[in-house]
């Protein structure tokens, strides 16, 4: 309507200038007829004329004028209404290129370093939105120019001009729009900073966990794995040996709640409702892992406490055995005093070596079982033999093959013994009866 209004007071000018040729012709025409003394016109008609043809030579030159200043009016104000239409249509490209921006940063699933670069993206974006607030400000004036001078005009036209009124209207609805759009842009901007920042302030805090876990894990795993069995058999190093462990399923309890904390953070992640969210696959996979890399670190930590404890107590029985074995043969009485020189008192020590006998042959089993029992538990691993222990089974065999050698040879020396005793008793029996014989006879 401005265009067709600036081409309106052209036409009107262009008018208004022709007119202007003929006027000024008539005009001198007219006055010349007036000038001539023969004229039939009176005096006070021809004063009459000349005034008629100033009134009217003064009102062309008024309207001339004032079309040429309404012209100019008309033109700055189309002028000015092209610069603010051409940085209004550069500002929001601007916004509708940055609205569909943030509608892709706020969309979708993302991985860690898919989040990362959207909040860098979206820095950048902030830091344009901060900018071009300037430029809606250029915006603004030129809109505002627009719009005074266009109120300058309505002032001069009388308050109604249809042209002027709607090139107001669109100018101002044009500058609601876009301070509009860049206030909602603006803030939607900062909504999705501050939810980007939490997610990824979120999203480490879970990650430092699960880093801290995955290496307190591979550690003990690492220690697991490089553990052998000790094959010790003293009770206090197995003692000590199953403490260590104790305070490891102690640390186990500990890092169980750590787990729990992460587990409930990744779910926390990958349950949010708002977008953009993080990918859950790569959140569950991760909790889930750890998960059941804890489970089996915890039952070979169990199952070694339960061999530990198994190796004690066998240990603590053998021990035990042992020491009651060779106690048993400290108090043997393998060498008895010197024994009469009689049948009775020799056939008495013989009774003695069998009792011994049958004793050493009932201890045969335990012996036989408790060099078993220490034999399983010394070569129960590739760790070398616990030295006391198997000092004290090689005693116990020695002194326990001792005491069968010494019952067998005192046996035998018994057993030899026993035959000339009795024949000498009863030579010495014979001899007494002879010789009772022979002094009855001689008396």
């Amino acid at each position: 309507k401005l265009h067709r209004c600036v081409l309106f007071l052209q036409a009107e000018l262009q008018q208004l200038q022709d007119q202007q040729a003929q006027l000024l012709q008539i005009t001198q025409s007219t006055r010349a007829l007036l000038e001539q003394p023969d004229s039939t016109v009176p005096p006070e008609e021809k004063q009459r004329l000349r005034v008629a043809l100033d009134q009217l030579q003064t009102q062309h030159q008024d309207r001339l004028q004032s079309c040429q200043h309404r012209l100019r009016k008309s033109e700055a104000l189309k002028d000015e209404l092209t610069k603010f239409l051409q940085e209004h249509k550069s500002f929001v490209a601007w916004l509708e290129q940055s609205e569909e921006e943030l509608r892709y940063l706020g969309e979708g699933e993302t991985d860690a370093q898919g989040l990362k670069d959207k909040l860098e993206d979206h820095r950048k974006l902030g830091e344009e939105v901060i900018c071009h607030k300037a430029d809606l400000r250029f915006v603004s004036i030129s809109g505002q120019k627009v719009l005074d001078t266009a109120q300058g005009a309505l002032e001069q036209a009388g308050g109604s001009n249809p042209a002027l009124c709607s090139t107001s209207k669109m100018v101002t609805d044009k500058l609601h729009d876009a301070n509009h759009r860049y206030t909602g842009l603006h803030t939607k901007s900062a909504e999705l900073g501050s939810r980007l920042s939490g997610l990824l302030e979120r999203y480490q805090q879970y990650q430092d966990e699960v880093v801290s876990l995955h290496s307190w894990l591979s550690t003990q795993e690492q220690n697991q794995s490089t553990a052998k069995p000790s094959g010790e058999t003293d009770p206090q190093n197995l003692q000590s040996m199953l403490r260590q462990v104790q305070l490891l399923q102690d640390e186990l309890a500990e890092h169980l709640v750590q787990l729990e904390k992460v587990k409930r953070a990744g779910r926390d992640l990958v349950s949010t409702v708002e977008s953009p969210s993080l990918k859950a696959v790569d959140i569950l996979c991760a909790a889930d892992g750890l998960e059941k890399r804890f489970d089996s670190l915890s039952a070979s930590v169990s199952e070694r406490a339960e061999q530990l404890q198994t190796a004690m107590a066998q240990s603590v029985s053998v021990q035990e055995g042992l020491r009651c074995l060779l106690s048993w043969l400290d108090n043997l009485d393998l060498k008895p005093g010197p024994v009469e020189a009689t049948a009775h008192a020799v056939q008495d020590a013989m009774t003695q070596n069998q009792k011994l006998r049958q004793e050493l042959l009932s201890r045969q089993g335990s012996v036989e079982a408790t060099r078993d029992s220490v034999s399983k538990l010394l070569h129960s691993s590739d760790a070398p033999m616990d030295s006391d222990l198997q000092s004290a089974l090689d005693e116990l065999t020695q002194r326990y093959a001792a005491a069968q050698a010494c019952q067998a040879e005192w046996e035998v020396e018994l057993k030899a013994l026993l035959p000339r005793l009795e024949s000498y008793e009863r030579l010495g029996s014979d001899l007494l009866v002879f010789t009772q014989s022979r002094l009855r006879a001689l008396s």
